[in-house]
């Protein structure tokens, strides 16, 4: 059934990242693609005459709106979650969850009970028994479809506009004003129907303004609306839901009015279950004796000893012409045959065997869903996808232990599917054919063999040598194999780090330009496994880079090999782009900065790194070590790091010294390079924030701001020592790292009331002292300009070494001084009234912010049928509304549960 209306999920061939908004996201089918049409070409074009055959066009319920596969070329990218909006409806079929008579949308029904029907609303909200067998009919004339059980699937939440959405006008409006004007939101009230056409196909909104109606959600393929703020409506298994644009089959009128009889009592008039059975599939039989007795009858006949295999799993040996079912079961000689209603398909993890040969998904997005705590993901287990494989172990877990070109995985049993037997000799033989056309170029493969094992360090360069002598126009070899990215022997060298071995392989004439099927040289395989020599012999290609924007100095970065990216970054090395971009316009120190490598980002720094540079989310270096310090909580510092990152690891000790979050040592590192003093408070990301937004935000860090400010003010007094530094110094080794208690101890200095207080000796009652000849200190002192504690008045404090000896003594200041002190304190105090307005900025946007969030807590208590009054008489079912709105209540309106119980709020 293919209609437009229909709302719709990602499905399992989905390659489109997060155009639909991400997993679980819904969008409605609004154009259906037909063939081109070849009659009178004068004709006025149909506009889905530009929609390709078997292709549809969704509106997403974010906005976005593209076309789709649903059978083009194979693929199917959408899966149908509600059919509803096109007016289906099962008549006469009572939902057991719910009570609703007449389910709308798909029908799903229990094949292990008698009679026992759901609505799409119940089975995904896990009405009845999970461990039952259930058959989907996605309309009242087909046939049904069995599932797996529930159980042990996957539940992926579904959001979109449902109830509780805050949605503005769509593509499709055509109401005027009735929203209050283009950007104005409202929120949806309710889902349902137009009149008999259709079901769940309108949304009811209340718009800020105070109005309420109708729009458009899928009926006659218009959307009125998209969300700004979506709503959940509860989870879906993603496994049990129909392909859209896969044939549904039908089953003829005179049945379709069948009164439903109990499964599998044998009767001259079959229901519409029509269960289908394949040679290889795994089966079990779950109905009770006395039922498998009387369903036999005709069908095979019962044998007292076929009660033994109740519940135990078996394959499907053959179908007979009766359509009844030859089972084998393990450790059993005979072979029995079973009526089909009496029998289950069973696809759950705990039906693989040893020795299965099974094939893994190819949705890449499910498939890493799906090994979350099950093995987890690898971006190598890419090239598994798709390709059969062997169990070699089942863990407790159900986990699968899968034998797999060359390697060994541990998969989620969901991952992957069972090759039925008889068909996997297809597949391995398919996958020899493969290898026989990977050597078709005449490359020997004990010489492939060789070189594979030598990458690996299994075999002498000396044995190499030996091949090369004999073979040296195979030197290029593809290491990988069929399905193993088909790597050359000097990628795979230069990524374990066989330094003899790559010089062995480039002076034998190895190619440096050789890519993967990832695009990746040798090169980047000597970023990924820290092998200099290479990167020294290949400086033109430094800067290359692969599809996704990544250049060897960028993986050297991400992976954090120091050396190797000294060697790119040297004149001698290759004299690499410190600042290149990726895709993502992401730059070496971005990469380094997220994934912590301390040595890496001084690094990068020591050779200018631009640290204000922002990334495609228009973060800055800062952003990212401030947003990522919270997932550092346990680095402790190693004998390397100290080495490699001196001034991280001091100011590391100072925080730890200080009992303060050590983890924020590379965001102060970073404040403190900072010449411009902006990176802090000034440089926002494309959300507006910046790092000292988000450093205030965090509750975890956000009572160390001032320590990581302390940092800032320390990069103005570095540029004096930068001058005096010597000359064979970087200039990022002369910064301060002074501790914030040393500041604040410095800072009360001059400070009425305060112990360490310099007081002038006119305040002190002494006379001002100098040497003992009565001369002035000279060159050589140390002169520092403070403010007497009693009376203000400027005195210069000295220090000197006379005789060996430390003097010290207070100098009045003259005239001339005391104007450029007047001066210094005006300009002191024009600097403390920008800070107060700052201030006041700041406070006037979190009254802002407050007011915000006042309104949004009265609109979520305001009743939501008046939008008047406070909500205060709730439901059973967790709704509620005012006193005045609910008194005439006798279902609810917002989920139509029947209310047996108003309970007022006080």
């Amino acid at each position: 059934m293919l209609e437009v209306g229909l709302r719709v999920i990602r499905g399992q061939d989905w390659k489109w990242d997060d155009q639909d908004g991400g997993e679980g996201h819904t969008g409605t089918v609004v154009e259906i693609g037909k063939p081109p049409s070849f009659g009178n070409s004068a004709s006025s074009p149909n506009p889905s005459d530009r929609t390709p055959d078997k292709t549809v066009i969704v509106q997403w319920d974010h906005g976005s709106r593209s076309n789709y596969r649903i059978g083009y070329q194979g693929a199917y990218d959408l899966l149908v979650f509600d059919n509803a909006a096109t007016g289906v409806k099962h008549a006469n079929i009572i939902c057991d969850g719910c009570k609703r008579h007449g389910i709308i949308g798909i029908r799903w029904k229990c094949i292990q009970c008698c009679d026992y029907d759901l609505c799409t609303q119940c089975y995904m909200a896990d009405v009845h028994n999970l461990s039952h067998c259930f058959e989907r009919f996605q309309t009242a004339n087909s046939v049904g479809v069995q599932l797996t059980p529930r159980e042990n699937c996957t539940k992926i939440p579904l959001k979109g506009i449902f109830i509780g959405a805050k949605v503005v006008r769509g593509p499709d409006w055509e109401w005027g004003n009735q929203d209050g004007g283009r950007g104005k939101t409202g929120r949806v009230m309710d889902i349902r129907g137009w009149d008999n056409e259709s079901s769940r196909s309108v949304a009811t909104v209340t718009w800020s303004k105070g109005s309420t109606n109708v729009y458009r959600l899928g009926y006659k393929g218009c959307v009125d609306l998209c969300y700004v703020e979506e709503a959940t409506a509860g989870t879906y298994y993603k496994e049990h839901l129909p392909l859209l644009g896969q044939p549904v089959m039908t089953v003829s009128d005179n049945l379709t009015n069948v009164t439903p009889t109990r499964i599998g009592v044998p009767s001259s008039v079959s229901s519409p279950r029509h269960l289908t059975f394949n040679v290889g599939d795994k089966i079990k039989v779950l109905v009770d004796v006395e039922t498998l007795k009387e369903m036999q009858e005709g069908h095979g006949g019962w044998n007292p000893r076929m009660a033994e295999y109740i519940g135990k799993v078996g394959r499907v040996h053959r179908i007979t012409d009766k359509r009844d079912v030859r089972v084998q079961f393990e450790g059993c000689n005979n072979r029995w045959t079973f009526h089909p209603g009496a029998l289950t398909k069973v696809t759950s993890k705990d039906t693989f065997s040893l020795g299965d040969i099974v094939r893994v998904k190819t949705d890449l997005s499910a498939v890493k869903l799906y090994q979350r705590g099950h093995g987890e993901w690898i971006d190598v287990m890419k090239n598994a996808l798709g390709k059969t494989g062997k169990v070699i172990k089942i863990y407790s877990d159900g986990d699968l232990r899968v034998a797999l070109d060359g390697h060994t995985w541990t998969f989620n049993p969901l991952s992957v599917t069972l090759v039925p037997p008889g068909t996997e000799t297809v597949s391995l033989q398919d996958e020899a054919n493969r290898s026989r056309d990977w050597t078709a170029d005449g490359v020997d493969t004990e010489v492939e063999k060789l070189l594979r094992d030598a990458a690996r360090g299994e075999a002498g360069v000396s044995a190499v040598q030996e091949f090369l002598k004999k073979y040296p126009g195979r030197v290029d070899a593809r290491a990988g194999g069929p399905g193993g990215g088909k790597k050359t022997c000097l990628q795979v060298a230069a990524h374990q780090g066989q330094r003899d071995l790559c010089t062995l392989l480039l002076d034998a004439g190895a190619s440096l330009r050789a890519v993967d099927e990832d695009g990746d040289t040798p090169l980047h395989y000597a970023a990924f496994g820290a092998t200099e020599k290479l990167v020294a012999r290949a400086r033109h290609l430094v800067d290359v880079k692969k599809e996704d924007g990544f250049a060897a100095l960028h993986l050297a970065a991400l992976n954090g090999h120091k050396d190797v990216a000294a060697i790119l970054l040297s004149p001698n090395g290759g004299n690499a782009k410190v600042d290149l971009r990726n895709n993502r316009r992401q730059t070496p120190l971005h990469l380094a900065t997220s994934q912590g490598h301390w040595a890496l980002v001084e690094l990068l720094v020591h050779h200018n790194a631009d640290i204000a540079s922002n990334d495609a989310d228009g973060d800055t270096v800062l952003h990212i070590a401030i947003v990522k310090s919270p997932n550092q909580t346990n680095v402790v510092p190693t004998s390397e790091s100290c080495r490699d990152s001196p001034l991280i690891y001091a100011i590391w000790q100072n925080l730890a010294r200080q009992n303060a979050k050590t983890e924020l040592a590379l965001a102060c590192f970073l404040v403190s390079v900072d010449r411009s003093c902006t990176l802090l408070e000034h440089m926002k990301n494309s959300k507006n924030k910046t790092p000292l937004d988000l450093l205030e935000a965090d509750p975890q860090i956000a009572a160390y701001t001032d320590l990581v400010r302390c940092y800032q003010y320390q990069s103005h007094s570095t540029e004096l020592e930068i001058e005096n530094a010597p000359a064979s110094q970087p200039s990022i080794y002369q910064i301060d790292t002074t501790l914030q208690s040393e500041m604040v101890r410095g800072n009360r200095k001059g400070i009425p009331g305060s112990g360490d207080a310099t007081e002038c000796h006119s305040c002190l009652g002494i006379v001002t002292n100098a040497t003992k000849d009565g001369s002035t200190f000279n060159a050589g002192s140390s002169v520092t300009i403070i403010n007497c504690a009693h009376c203000g008045h400027g005195i210069a404090k000295t220090e000197a070494i006379l005789d060996g000896q430390l003097a010290t003594g207070e100098i009045p200041l003259t005239n001339q001084e005391e104007k450029i002190k007047d001066s210094a304190l005006e300009e002191q105090k024009k600097e403390e009234n920008e800070d107060k307005e700052r201030e006041k900025d700041k406070d006037l946007e979190r009254l802002r912010y407050l007011e915000t969030r006042v309104a949004d807590l009265e609109e979520a208590n305001m009743c939501s049928i008046c939008m008047e009054r406070r909500r205060n008489v709730a439901f059973l079912c967790g709704h509620g509304a005012c006193e005045h709105c609910a008194a005439p209540l006798k279902t609810c309106h917002m989920c139509r549960k029947v209310i047996t119980k108003k309970i007022n709020l006080y």
